[in-house]
């Protein structure tokens, strides 16, 4: 029962967070899909076909950009937070106390955070343990730093380890890694952007000619040239996958 619980509670914490942000990027995507196949090929049944059959890979994708979002979010409010803690730990207070006092200061301060936190408050509140809480936080969240600093805090508590230098530590490093993260981010920006308008490049060029000399692509849209036209959107499709896959590169 145990297990069933922390898997509804994690498939919950990952749906909460689908709203119209989601809906609108996969209504992006299909029109996006939409207006190619029909530049591509300029038959309505293929526009259809290929916007139900990406419709399951445009929601998945978007779940993914969103969700990794909310993570490099949630790791940067993290690291806010264990900054605060070791400060308010260092000034002498408890641990519990230096919680609370973060949670009840801090709803503009950590916006996408704070209902974790405020779980987690509420169940040290009902006499759980700060590991249990931090655990149960982490499971929440779901992020690779609020599980490693669960871990450390599990094994820190018991051998009565200076929490203060120790979360001061960690804070530290995942500064440094966020800081990396993003730096990752920021050089492949660039060629991110040039993958997509080499993508896009064909297609405008092929609107482009259309309306300047549209007897020039006719024979794309008759006859064999229906099968060039597949060949060429394969390739394009390809090159999307492998700009993808080069491009995602983490810390």
């Amino acid at each position: 029962m145990k297990m069933v619980r922390l898997i509804l509670n994690k498939l919950r914490y990952e749906t909460c967070w689908i709203d119209i942000k989601l809906v609108f990027r996969v209504i992006m995507y299909e029109i996006l899909i939409a207006v190619i196949f029909w530049i591509m090929f300029e038959l309505g049944y293929v526009c259809v076909i290929a916007c139900v059959i990406a419709l399951p890979v445009s929601v998945l994708e978007s779940r993914r950009q969103l969700f990794c979002l909310k993570q490099r979010t949630l790791n940067n409010e993290f690291s806010l937070f264990l900054r605060r803690l070791s400060a308010t730990l260092a000034a002498g207070s408890t641990m519990t106390n230096a919680i609370r006092e973060i949670v009840i200061n801090g709803k503009e301060e950590y916006p996408t955070m704070y209902p974790e936190l405020n779980r987690m408050y509420r169940k040290i509140e009902y006499n759980t343990s700060v590991t249990e809480a931090f655990e149960y936080l982490a499971q929440r969240c779901n992020t690779e730093n609020i599980k490693l600093f669960a871990q450390c805090l599990s094994y820190a508590v018991p051998s009565g380890i200076d929490l203060v230098n120790l979360i001061r530590n960690i804070s530290a490093s995942f500064n440094v890694k966020n800081d990396t993260q993003r730096d990752i981010e920021r050089i492949l920006n660039l060629p991110r952007y040039n993958n997509r308008i080499m993508l896009i490049a064909p297609v405008f060029c092929l609107v482009l000619i259309k309306n300047i000399a549209p007897e020039y692509v006719e024979p794309l849209y008759n006859g064999g040239g229906r099968l060039v036209m597949v060949f060429v959107m394969i390739f394009l499709l390809g090159a999307a996958l492998l700009g993808r896959l080069i491009s995602n590169v983490n810390y």
